[in-house]
């Protein structure tokens, strides 16, 4: 992953190209392609994570066409309205779906926030064992804490980005 052809400073990071092989085996053992409709919204920073992912599942994928941009990286000028107008359909579509299979990425992270049950069908990748993981409500045997320290939230964000943090 990385290397985004939109941004030419992009860095790959190997270690991830795994990421996506495991997801799309985890994606097949739910036999995905049987449940008819059934559909899979994807978004990355990675043109290389879009293609694969909807190349498995090309009558089943949802994606948002633009430029891909990172919002700490140059870009053409030309590109920004369109590549911020993605950015913002993405961020929403992330909160509106039922189920959620992150990667370490605090955009995804953020926008699953904006489900009505962010930790319902909440998934995870761990990249240290190579498996997707279901996260719990940490909140799930009582009432959450009027104040909440950052790393309580820690626990549940994760990123769906190629780029190192």
């Amino acid at each position: 992953m990385g290397q985004n052809p939109s941004n030419p400073l992009d860095n790959r990071f190997e270690a991830r190209d795994l990421a996506v092989g495991d997801i799309i085996d985890f994606l097949n053992r739910t036999n995905l392609r049987k449940m008819r409709h059934t559909r899979l919204f994807v978004t990355s920073d990675s043109e290389q994570v879009l293609s694969k992912i909807v190349s498995q599942f090309s009558n089943q994928t949802i994606t948002i066409s633009g430029p891909i941009l990172h919002i700490d990286r140059p870009a053409k000028f030309n590109d920004l309205g369109r590549g911020f107008l993605k950015v913002v359909i993405d961020f929403y579509a992330l909160g509106e779906y039922h189920t959620s299979i992150l990667t370490p990425s605090g955009f995804s992270g953020l926008a699953n926030r904006r489900r009505i049950e962010p930790y319902q069908n909440l998934f995870k990748y761990d990249a240290s064992n190579r498996r997707i993981e279901r996260c719990h409500d940490i909140y799930e045997h009582g009432k959450p804490p009027k104040t909440v320290a950052g790393l309580v939230y820690c626990r549940v964000i994760f990123n769906c980005s190629s780029r190192e943090m």
